[in-house]
């Protein structure tokens, strides 16, 4: 098999990994924000103990042990925050990071869109003359015809820049 062809599908695997890896992380996010809602809303109601149980089950599947490094740096808790947020990626530094790691796949992403701009060049574009293909006779409309129905045509267009 091509190297080309092996090295694309490396890519895409990659690629849905990560889209799978998002998916998920989006369902975390969710799960934490209900979480804090229905921590928030037992907080109005004056139920600090099930607000409590709400915000520490978030816990029970974190793979690092939050709660004690948070109580460790409760002196700056501002500071340990933007500590751990140093390394965060916007989706614009995501998506240079996704180019940068699939060439393949932006290669033919980039060729698409080359091909697209070269097809919209010809959009919308009268035939200047019809061809039949039967016989090679190039005809300056569908009327020179005549009645001759089962010859088999072909449009034709001047090139977009001339």
């Amino acid at each position: 098999m091509n190297n080309d062809v092996i090295e694309l599908a490396r890519e895409i695997e990659n690629l849905q990994v990560k889209a799978a890896m998002e998916l998920s992380n989006s369902w975390i996010i969710e799960r934490l924000l209900l979480a804090n809602a229905a921590a928030l809303c037992l907080l109005e109601k004056g139920d600090k103990e099930q607000a409590m149980a709400w915000m520490e089950g978030l816990f029970d599947w974190a793979e690092e042990d939050l709660l004690s490094e948070a109580e460790s740096n409760s002196d700056d808790l501002d500071g340990w925050v933007n500590k751990r947020m140093e390394s965060e990626v916007s989706t614009i530094k995501a998506l240079e990071i996704i180019r940068s790691e699939t060439p393949a796949v932006e290669k033919i992403k980039n060729s698409l869109e080359e091909l697209a701009k070269k097809l919209a060049e010809y959009e919308n574009m009268k035939p200047v003359a019809i061809y039949n293909i039967a016989d090679g006779e190039v005809y300056k409309s569908i009327h020179d015809i005549g009645d001759n129905k089962s010859i088999l045509l072909a449009p034709l267009y001047r090139h977009p820049n001339k």
